[in-house]
């Protein structure tokens, strides 16, 4: 028999899960809604101010007067996911932790992974046809290299390096491990002007359908969520009625979306009652067409003779 649709303060108590990028945005969300609902968590995010904030307002989530049993078991790293020693280090740091809180009087019980979200990323507009002279060239690597190690390379790191506990975390239980990775309206579509990073979206979708395939039958569920316009640090810098003007004309709801609406949908897969959802891939967008390229009217691939420096702020 399927289990019923329970949420409550209990519904992940026991659970141990680890969230990545939790310093800001969807991450911090997520964070907050795991521990609201009684998870121990492990978070990692390069800006250790946005950690530490993530972790007080955790804190805030179970209620000054919280009970020893409804308290969060909570602990967080500062962590480049970009870079694959700092991937190893974290996982060796997230399984000990887990391992030493999980049986106390068996100090020497494997530990146990019950939820990864692979949500860390980063996002940078570079345009390969832009890109012709060396300096462009050169930024156009280091963007290409960047964002398929943080956005792609890592997310097979750290299903890898934390597979088996989560094989642990599906055995012997009514409902399985999950592996929830965050992709983007990108992993469908594309961007005119954003090559590296809709490479490297799709191929977090790719992942998804493989490990789901691969997994499944080791009672390891695999999903995908992708949110679309969000509100975010990665896209703080556009001015507030650039983002109207656009949500008006591109989203069927006629506004950005928050992150607490995306942390929802990641929190909502992991629930028991889900359990037969596996290697999908969900839109969070208010309706955003996943092929969204917004094309400018002049032909960017013509460079004009008279001023050339000048072509992309003319389209």
């Amino acid at each position: 028999m399927a289990n019923k649709l329970v949420v409550g303060s209990e519904t992940f108590r026991g659970h141990n899960v680890v969230v990545t990028g939790a310093g800001s945005g969807m991450g911090k969300e997520t964070a907050k809604l795991f521990s609201t609902l009684g998870a121990n968590l492990v978070l990692c995010d390069l800006n250790a101010d946005g950690l530490k904030k993530t972790e007080r307002e955790c804190k805030e989530c179970c209620g000054d007067g919280a009970s020893e049993r409804r308290r969060t078991k909570l602990k967080s790293f500062v962590v480049d996911v970009g870079c694959r020693a700092e991937v190893e280090k974290f996982i060796g740091d997230a399984l000990s932790y887990f391992q030493r809180d999980d049986d106390k009087n068996n100090p020497n019980a494997p530990p146990v992974l019950n939820i990864l979200v692979n949500n860390a990323g980063c996002a940078d507009m570079f345009s390969l046809s832009h890109c012709q002279d060396e300096a462009g060239l050169e930024n156009f690597e280091r963007a290409l290299e960047r964002q398929w190690r943080v956005n792609a390379l890592a997310v097979v790191r750290l299903c890898r390096g934390f597979y088996t506990a989560l094989l642990r975390g599906g055995r012997g239980k009514k409902s399985s491990s999950n592996i929830v990775n965050i992709s983007s309206s990108e992993g469908t579509g594309a961007t005119l002007f954003n090559t590296p990073y809709v490479m490297a979206k799709h191929a977090v979708v790719g992942l998804t359908k493989a490990l789901a395939l691969e997994l499944g039958p080791q009672n390891i569920r695999v999903n995908c969520v992708l949110p679309g316009p969000i509100n975010t640090q990665i896209n703080h810098f556009i001015p507030k009625e650039s983002k109207e003007k656009y949500a008006k004309k591109m989203v069927p709801l006629q506004r950005y979306g928050e992150a607490s609406e995306v942390a929802n949908v990641i929190v909502g897969i992991c629930l028991p009652c889900l359990s037969y959802l596996h290697g999908a891939c969900i839109p969070v967008d208010g309706g955003h067409p996943p092929r969204n390229a917004l094309l400018p009217s002049k032909p960017w691939w013509r460079l004009e003779e008279d001023d050339d420096s000048n072509q992309s702020s003319k389209l």
